[in-house]
C-alpha cells in the first residue's frame, strides 16, 4: 500500500469532535474531516462540545478558542479532568502568547493557527493520534499482563510432564498453544516443539531427567506450532523424583502477543519521541513568530516606538497613571509645504526629543496616530506639581529647532494632560488636548469643568451600543397585548422597540431614542422594528401595530422600506400604524399621502397619545383615522379625577359618532379597567392587561 493509503486507513479507525462557533468554518472543514475519519461530530461552542464529548467519547478533539457559552480552553480543561489522555488540538486566529501558555498548562496536544494549513493540521492530528495509540497500546499491555496473572492463578498455562519416554501429560492450554492435540503430544519430545538454538537449554532439559533440577525460567523461547507458525513462550521447568525416576514438569505461558506488543510499544515510543522533538521545534517556531507579531502589533513603523495599542495595554496595568498627549500644531502645513518625506523626518526628530524624558527614567513614550505622541507615568502622586511637569515637557519640545540642510523648522506643540483611573485617563487627556488646541493654549490639565464628562461618555457608549445592536439584529420587538373590552380577547399587539444588550439586558427606548436621532440612527431603528414585526406576525393570525413618528413618515426611504416589508411578508392586512399626535402634524399632504398608500394595501391608521397637551380634533377629521388611543395622562387617574372623566367621555362620544374605535392606554388596575369600560372605550392596554414581552400570549 502507498503511504497515503496507509495514512487514510490509519485515520479511518478514529473518530473526531470538531468544535467551532463560526458556521462557515465548520462547513468548510466538515468534508475535510469526513474524508479522513471514521466518524465526525460537530459542535458550535464549548458547552455543546463538552456534551458531545460525554455522549460520543471521540478519539480526538479539534477546537477553536474564542467562543460563546464556553470557550475552547475551558472546555478542554473540563475534558482533561475526565480523560487526561484525550488528544486535543486547538485552532485559533488569536496569536496571544497567554492563550498559548494556558493551552500548554491544560495539556493541549497541538496548536494550529488560522487560516488553517491542511498539511499542518494533518501532521498535528497524526502526532496526537500516535500519542493516543501509544497510550492505548500501553494500557492494552497492562491489561494483558493482568489477564496473564489471573490465568496463571487458575492454571490455564500450558503444562506438560515428560520423562525418558517423552511427554506423558499435556493439558488443554498446551494444545491451544502448540496446535497439537493431546494424543499427538503424548510420547513426543519437548525439544521437537522448542526451536531454541540454546545448547544450555537442551542440556538442562536432558539433565532434569537424570537428576534433581532446581526451578529455572527461560523467557521468550521460540516454538513452532503444528501449522508452522512461530510463537514465543516463557518456560518454567523443574524435576521431581518418582520411583520410576525423574519426571520434569514444564509450565509454558504463551507470550507471543506480549512480545509483539513490546516491539510495537518500543516502535511507538521511538516515534513519539521523534514527534515530541518535532513538536518542541514547532512550538519554538510559533513562539518566535508570536514575538515577531507582537512586535509588529505594538510598534509604530516610522519611529519604532510603542504605538496606541501598546499604550492602551499598559494603561490596564497602571496603578495611578499620569498621561500627556502631545500634538504637533499645523503639521499638515509642514507636510504640504515640505513633502511627506520631510514630514516623516520631523516626526522622528520629535520622537528623539521626547525620548529624553524616557532616559530620565520616569516616562514611557508612545507614537500614536498621525502627528500625536504620548508620555505615560504609570504611577504618579496627586500631590506632585503636575502643571510644572507639563510645562517642562511642553517647553523642551516647543523650543526645539529642527535643522534641515540650510533651513530651520520651528515646531510648536499642544498638550493635554490628565491624572486618573486607567479606564478614563485617555479620554480625559484627549479632551484636554482638544480644548488646548481650540483655545490656543500650550497645554491644559484636565478638570471636571472642561466638559460634562459623564454625558459625553454616556452618549458615546449608547451610540456604540446602538450601532452594534443594529449590526447584530439586537433591536427587537416586545409585544404588549391590547384587549377587546367586550370579548376579553386579544385584539392586537403593539410592537414596542427594545435593545437587547450583549449581556442579555433589555433596554427600553427611553435610553436610546434621543441619542439615535443625534447619531442619525433613528430610521434604522424603525426599519428594524418593522422587519421584526413582519417576520413574527407572518406566522400569527392577529393584528399588530407599529408607532411611526412624523420624521418616519417624511422619510421616503423609510416608507418605501415599510411598504416592501409588508408586501414581502404578506401582512399588510394585519398592520396598524400609530401616528404620534403629540408631535404635531403640520405637513398634512405628506401624512395623507402615506395614509392613502398603506390603506390601499389593507392597513389601518391610529392616532396615538390623543389628549396629551394641545390636541386638535381637526387631525381626526382630516386624516380619517380608524382608531384613537386616549393618552395615559387622561386614563391613569380616570377612576377618581372628574376632569379626566369628562375629557375621556368626550373623546369616546366624538369617536363613536365618527365610527372610530378607541383604546385606553395605561390601564394599570382593575378600577381603571372598569372605569374605561363604563365610558364605552372599545379596547384597553396597560400593565393590568399584560406587560410588554418577547413572547405572545398563548
Amino acid at each position: 500500500m502507498h503511504k497515503e493509503e496507509l495514512e487514510q486507513e490509519f485515520f479511518k479507525s478514529f473518530t473526531v469532535l470538531f468544535v467551532e462557533d463560526e458556521e462557515d468554518v465548520r462547513e468548510a472543514f466538515v468534508n475535510f474531516l469526513k474524508r479522513r475519519f471514521k466518524e465526525v461530530y460537530l459542535a458550535k461552542d464549548g458547552k455543546e462540545g463538552f456534551e458531545a464529548f460525554q455522549k460520543y467519547a471521540p478519539d480526538v478533539i479539534i477546537t477553536d478558542i474564542i467562543m460563546p457559552e464556553l470557550n475552547g480552553l475551558a472546555m478542554s480543561a473540563m475534558i482533561k479532568q475526565i480523560e487526561p489522555d484525550a488528544p486535543i488540538i486547538v485552532v485559533t486566529a488569536h496569536d496571544d502568547v497567554n492563550l498559548l501558555v494556558e493551552a500548554i498548562g491544560i495539556g493541549i496536544d497541538g496548536y494550529v493557527m488560522k487560516p488553517i494549513n491542511d498539511k499542518l493540521l494533518v501532521q498535528t492530528i497524526k502526532k496526537a493520534l500516535f500519542g493516543l495509540r501509544y497510550q492505548r497500546a500501553k494500557k492494552d499491555i497492562q491489561e494483558k499482563d493482568t489477564m496473564i496473572s489471573v490465568v496463571a492463578d487458575n492454571s490455564p498455562a500450558g503444562i506438560c510432564l515428560f520423562g525418558d519416554n517423552g511427554i506423558i501429560y499435556a493439558n488443554k492450554a498446551l494444545e491451544t498453544i502448540t496446535g497439537y492435540s493431546k494424543s499427538e503430544l503424548i510420547g513426543g519430545s519437548l525439544l521437537d516443539i522448542i526451536q531454541s538454538d540454546s545448547k544450555r537449554l537442551s542440556e538442562r532439559i536432558n539433565l532434569s531427567l537424570d537428576s534433581a533440577c532446581n526451578l529455572e525460567k527461560y523467557s521468550e523461547i521460540r516454538i513452532k506450532t503444528k501449522t508452522g507458525k512461530i510463537r514465543y513462550i516463557d518456560l518454567i521447568a523443574n524435576s521431581v523424583e518418582f520411583k520410576e525416576g525423574y519426571v520434569c514438569i514444564a509450565n509454558m505461558i504463551d507470550v507471543t502477543d506480549k512480545k509483539w506488543f513490546k516491539e510495537e510499544l518500543e516502535h511507538s515510543r521511538a516515534k513519539l519521541e521523534e514527534l515530541n522533538r518535532e513538536l518542541k521545534y514547532n512550538m519554538q517556531v510559533i513562539q518566535q513568530k508570536n514575538r515577531l507579531l507582537e512586535d509588529q502589533l505594538y510598534t509604530d513603523k516610522l519611529t519604532s516606538l510603542p504605538n496606541r495599542r501598546k499604550l492602551l495595554e499598559d494603561l490596564k496595568h497602571a496603578p495611578s497613571p499620569f498621561l500627556i498627549l502631545l500634538n504637533i500644531d499645523s503639521f499638515k502645513e509642514v507636510n504640504d509645504f515640505y513633502g511627506t518625506e520631510i514630514g516623516d523626518f520631523v516626526l522622528k526628530e520629535i520622537a528623539k526629543r521626547l525620548g529624553l524624558f524616557v532616559h530620565q527614567g520616569r516616562f514611557r513614550l508612545y507614537k500614536l496616530q498621525a502627528d500625536e505622541y504620548a508620555l505615560l507615568d504609570m504611577e504618579c502622586s496627586r500631590d506632585e506639581d503636575l502643571e510644572g511637569v507639563g510645562q517642562k515637557v511642553h517647553d523642551d519640545v516647543d523650543s526645539h529647532l529642527i535643522f534641515l540642510k540650510e533651513q530651520e523648522i520651528h515646531i510648536q506643540i499642544s498638550a493635554g494632560m490628565a491624572f486618573g483611573e486607567n479606564e478614563t485617563v485617555m479620554t480625559r487627556a484627549d479632551i484636554a488636548l482638544k480644548l488646548a488646541k481650540k483655545h490656543n493654549k500650550p497645554f491644559l490639565i484636565y478638570n471636571d469643568t472642561m466638559m460634562v464628562m459623564k454625558e459625553y461618555e454616556e452618549n458615546f457608549r449608547w451610540i456604540r451600543m446602538l450601532k452594534n445592536a443594529l449590526d447584530d439584529n439586537r433591536i427587537i420587538c416586545y409585544f404588549q397585548p391590547v384587549f377587546n373590552n367586550k370579548t376579553k380577547e386579544v385584539y392586537k399587539y403593539e410592537c414596542l422597540a427594545r435593545l437587547l444588550g450583549e449581556d442579555g439586558k433589555v433596554y427600553s427606548p427611553f435610553f436610546f431614542i434621543e441619542i439615535s436621532k443625534k447619531a442619525r440612527l433613528y430610521h434604522r431603528i424603525t426599519q428594524a422594528i418593522v422587519s421584526d414585526a413582519c417576520r413574527v406576525f407572518k406566522e400569527v393570525n392577529c393584528k399588530f401595530s407599529i408607532n411611526l413618528s412624523i420624521d418616519d413618515i417624511l422619510d421616503h426611504h423609510t416608507i418605501n422600506f415599510i411598504i416592501e416589508e409588508l408586501e414581502r411578508h404578506g401582512v399588510a392586512h394585519k398592520a396598524i400604524f400609530e401616528i404620534l399626535e403629540s408631535e404635531g402634524i403640520d405637513n398634512y399632504e405628506e401624512v395623507d399621502a402615506f395614509i392613502q398608500r398603506v390603506r390601499k394595501l389593507g392597513c389601518q391608521i391610529a392616532i396615538d397619545d390623543f389628549g396629551s397637551g394641545y390636541s386638535n380634533f381637526a387631525h381626526i377629521l382630516r386624516l380619517n383615522v380608524d382608531i384613537i388611543k386616549i393618552d395615559a395622562s387622561i386614563i391613569q387617574n380616570s377612576d377618581t379625577d372628574k376632569n379626566s372623566q369628562i375629557i375621556a367621555k368626550t373623546i369616546v362620544e366624538f369617536s363613536r359618532k365618527l365610527g372610530i374605535k378607541t383604546v385606553a392606554e395605561f390601564v394599570h388596575s382593575k378600577e381603571i379597567l372598569e372605569t374605561v369600560k363604563s365610558f364605552g372605550v372599545d379596547y384597553s392596554q396597560g400593565y393590568f392587561i399584560g406587560e410588554p414581552s418577547r413572547e405572545l400570549l398563548s
